[in-house]
């Protein structure tokens, strides 16, 4: 969402039929951008980083901790839905893609 292409900028995901965020930070690091990346059909994870609030929408998922060997980030570990610290309310997780 909000990126300069398709296989750019802030990850989103559906969960119980809402639009949310991820938490960026810290949190958001390794082989989660490279999760996303392939989910998307979107070639490899480049270098990105967390963006600052964009939108007020809801916080799905915070620490989120994928081994790359995942189809699509809900198999990832993670807080359960909806469950994050308050200074994920600051940043969203972002990705860039070296395919468009």
């Amino acid at each position: 969402m909000n990126g300069t292409h398709r296989c750019a900028g802030r990850v989103e995901v559906l969960h119980d039929g809402q639009w949310g965020t991820i938490c960026g930070g810290q949190a958001w690091k390794g082989k989660n951008p490279e999760v996303v990346c392939k989910e998307l059909g979107c070639g490899r994870a480049l270098p990105t980083q967390s963006s600052t609030r964009e939108v007020s929408q809801h916080v799905w998922l915070d620490q989120v901790e994928c081994d790359g060997k995942e189809s699509t980030l809900k198999y990832c570990g993670h807080w359960p839905w909806g469950s994050h610290k308050d200074r994920c309310e600051n940043s969203n997780a972002r990705v860039l893609c070296s395919s468009k």
